[in-house]
């Protein structure tokens, strides 16, 4: 019977060799040492013979790549026969990089439909491998020729997959470059929003790998999104950065290209002497580098400004210079550009015989402009047009592919009572390592519930340290508070002979007992709160000057009673901004600064300094007190942490100040740490954000 059913679906080979490929694993148990040799010496055969097919390929592509400058022809030969060796070879990675080659041999002869179509087909091969590296190599080539067409939603769509790619492998080393190309691409599709968000991603990186030539260009490329956006102020900003950076790395072209722009926009501000300048630093730059369409483009500005100043003659001078220049070089756009400002300079000096000539010419320069573009943006479209036909084409190829895929495990269904016979052999096989698999498991599992249960106990043990370190600080730090204040009631209600003066000393000093004791319950409750997630923040926009000097104000008696000076080193013009809760901020600078007063000796100084950058601005809170050893630094900001340092003035500590500092900070999505040698000093560092950001993580203290 079942040989009846082999006869009938004998075409369908495949899949028979698939059944008894899975029967042929138990009988190999049975096969002789003899037969065994055999088998290994034909598998020795056709891995040799699989060498000798890699070889042949890698040297294919090889010869077509040494052929490509001199005979594209025979290159493109040879990768087809690279091609034809990979299919038989069924190896899709190899597919793959022979359709790479084709396709470059292809751009490089202008051949772009056919170029897309080869790189489109290597993707395609590639989807079930795990080759990252090629098929990144293939986006990036798919991306630059969208880009070179103008085709930017495909060319980012292309990039987008790359940076995906490196982030998902932690490939950091391409990242700024990426971010960099798709802020480029994006500004060019008219969405300076996206731009920025990936412009600032590739600065902060080239910042921290201090690779200034870089993060001069994408300053530059920042202020031109600026402009788009029409925040005038921001962009000359982000020009000027990238003026300081390309001077500091030698960049003159860069350094050109940022005095030509700043030119521009002061111009068009009516900031005309700041434009001359400008453009004049760009000219000198510019002649140089023997850039003469740029020179031309420098000198038709200033032209201009000299035109908008009624400075004829120097109008004249300049813009037949760039004339001049634009003609000798064929830059027709500058050329048309500088015979305008002609023409209205001699329109303003009455001679209208020349303004009638310059219009003629004008006309002449026009008419080849438009002939020009339209030429190029016909053959744009045409390449553009190619490009998606041979997209489709290759969608078509997968959509047919698919439905063949469907055919084939249509068919494969007719053959389930043949796998059903190699199914019951493998169900033997799986129920017995299955029985081993249980008891591996719950031996696994036990370890999992033991290890949760002595990871649950040290979680007790620290509640309990925690319980313990609260009850000896109530029984300690309020103790000490409340005797005082029973006492001295005690000694007014009995002594009637006191005076007003010591009447007055001794409810200065209750009042002072009663504060200790106020302030360390409310540091309890600001702890309760936190940890209970019940805190109502309202973060906003605040200048951190007069957080800064609210602080001090508060802390200026309690620094003037041990000849403390507080010292805030900041510069009045530059009054950022943090975006913070207000009430919370002022806890946080608040308890830096005190704690700095209260652990600095007499006659020393409290220093205060901050520093700003794009999205944090950092506070510092210098003193000249004992400083901290490395035990002490590894209990800052736990709660109930007892340091070895006192303060110098008997003053009060709870253990809890720091703590909550971190809670708070944490909250605000900043940072908070310090820096201290013992003998030296301590300095705490608070950094928090100037704009809003995610959400981090809840951290636990």
């Amino acid at each position: 019977m079942i040989m009846k059913y082999l006869i009938y679906f004998l075409p369908h080979k495949r899949f028979i060799v698939s059944i008894l490929s899975i029967l042929l694993l138990f009988v190999t148990t049975e096969i002789t040492a003899q037969g065994t040799d055999s088998i290994n010496t034909d598998d020795t055969e056709l891995m040799d013979s699989s060498k000798r097919d890699t070889s042949s390929f890698k040297s294919l592509i090889k010869s077509s790549r040494n052929q490509s400058s001199n005979n594209s022809e025979q290159a493109l030969n040879l990768a087809n026969k690279a091609l034809t060796l990979a299919h038989s070879k069924d190896d899709t990675t190899d597919m793959a990089r022979a359709y790479i080659r084709i396709g470059d041999l292809n751009e490089q002869s202008g051949n772009i439909g056919i170029a897309v179509e080869n790189y489109l087909k290597a993707k395609n091969e590639l989807q079930t491998e795990d080759q990252p590296e090629l098929l990144k190599k293939i986006y990036d080539r798919l991306a630059n020729i969208h880009e070179e067409y103008e085709i930017y939603d495909h060319a980012i769509k292309y990039y987008r997959k790359i940076l995906a790619m490196d982030e998902e492998q932690n490939q950091e080393t391409n990242l700024p470059e990426i971010h960099y190309k798709l802020g480029s691409l994006y500004y060019k599709n008219d969405q300076p929003d996206s731009a920025l968000i990936h412009y600032k991603k590739a600065a902060q990186i080239y910042n921290e790998e201090n690779k200034l030539n870089k993060l001069a260009s994408v300053y530059h490329e920042m202020g031109l999104a600026y402009i788009a956006q029409q925040d005038t102020e921001t962009a000359i900003n982000y020009h000027n950065k990238a003026q300081k950076l390309s001077a500091q790395v030698n960049d003159s072209t860069l350094l050109a290209e940022t005095y030509h722009t700043l030119g521009v926009i002061y111009q068009q501000l009516g900031y005309l002497k700041k434009a001359y300048k400008h453009h004049q630093k760009a000219a000198e730059i510019h002649q140089k580098l023997n850039n003469h369409s740029s020179l031309s483009a420098s000198m038709y500005h200033l032209a201009q400004v000299h035109l908008q100043q009624g400075e004829y003659a120097k109008a004249l001078e300049y813009a037949r210079k760039s004339a001049h220049i634009a003609d000798t070089t064929g830059a027709l756009k500058y050329h048309k550009s500088a015979l305008n400002v002609l023409a209205s300079t001699y329109k303003k000096l009455g001679i209208h015989d020349s303004v009638e000539e310059i219009n003629k010419r004008i006309a002449n320069l026009k008419d080849s402009l438009t002939y020009i573009a339209e030429r190029d943006d016909l053959q744009t479209l045409q390449v553009q047009k190619n490009i998606m036909s041979k997209e489709q084409q290759i969608r078509l190829l997968q959509t047919r592919d698919k439905l063949q895929k469907a055919q084939l495990e249509h068919e494969e269904h007719l053959i389930i009572f043949l796998i059903a016979i190699g199914i019951f052999l493998i169900i033997l096989v799986l129920l017995f390592r299955n029985r081993v698999k249980i008891k591996e498991n719950s031996e696994q599992l036990l370890q999992d519930k033991n290890k949760k249960l002595e990871e649950l106990n040290e979680r007790l043990e620290k509640l309990n340290e925690e319980k313990n370190e609260f009850l000896h600080m109530a029984s300690h730090d309020l103790k000490n508070p409340l005797g005082s204040i029973i006492g001295l009631t005690d000694l007014i209600k009995m002594d009637d002979d006191i005076s007003d003066e010591e009447h007055h000393e001794f409810i200065d000093m209750i009042s002072t007992s009663a504060k200790q004791m106020l302030t360390l319950v409310k540091k309890l409750l600001d702890v309760s709160a936190i940890e209970a997630g019940n805190t109502n923040f309202d973060p906003q926009k605040i200048e951190i000057n007069d957080l800064l000097n609210e602080v001090i104000r508060e802390n200026r008696p309690l620094a003037d009673s041990k000849n403390i000076s507080l010292n805030f080193h900041t510069d009045d013009h530059e009054n950022h901004k943090i975006f913070a809760d207000r009430t919370a901020a002022i806890q946080v600078l608040d308890n830096f600064v005190s704690n700095a007063v209260k652990y600095s000796p007499k006659g020393k100084e409290v220093d205060i300094y901050t520093e700003w950058n794009n999205d944090y601005l950092k506070v510092a809170v210098q003193d000249e007190g004992p400083g901290l050893s490395e035990k002490d630094q590894e209990k800052l900001f736990t709660k109930f942490a007892k340091l070895s340092t006192e303060p110098t003035n008997g003053e009060s500590s709870s253990g809890l100040g720091l703590y909550i500092v971190k809670r708070l900070v944490n909250q605000m999505n900043g940072k908070v740490y310090c820096k201290s040698k013992e003998g030296e000093g301590s300095t705490f560092i608070v950094e928090l954000p100037t704009h809003p950001v995610d959400q981090p993580e809840p951290v636990e203290a």
